[in-house]
């Protein structure tokens, strides 16, 4: 777990010392993030409503579609859980690897994106 005021090149340096850590075990380990994404995307969300959030969620789940650590990495504020996809950024890094999308809604009012990859750790 990381702190929200977690800066986001220590996040990223953080995804890819668990990506290293994860290399070196010959059992297959699983890494599962939980992470909000924008949560201002209706007028009853928690965070009111910002019509320009929907554009910050359309790019977020795009990069979590594709895998895409740089996108990922320059998550911003806007999004409520930016530092825990930074983490995925650096565990990414180098290794781009797309997700299979098995959901992706606003519910409440803020976006989620679930996926599942066979290679984000090793």
């Amino acid at each position: 777990m990381f702190a929200r005021e977690t800066d986001g090149d220590a996040a990223v340096a953080a995804g890819r010392t668990l990506r290293a850590e994860l290399a070196t075990d010959p059992d297959e380990i699983g890494v599962l993030v939980v992470a909000d994404g924008a949560h201002t995307l209706t007028p009853t969300a928690p965070g009111g409503y910002d019509p320009a959030s929907a554009a910050v969620q359309d790019d977020l789940d795009r990069a979590l579609a594709r895998g895409d650590a740089a996108a990922l990495a320059r998550t911003g504020g806007a999004v409520v859980g930016r530092v825990a996809h930074q983490v995925l950024a650096g565990l990414l890094h180098d290794h781009p690897t797309p997700l299979r999308e098995l959901y992706r809604d606003a519910p409440y009012g803020v976006g989620y994106f679930v996926g599942l990859s066979s290679d984000v750790g090793g």
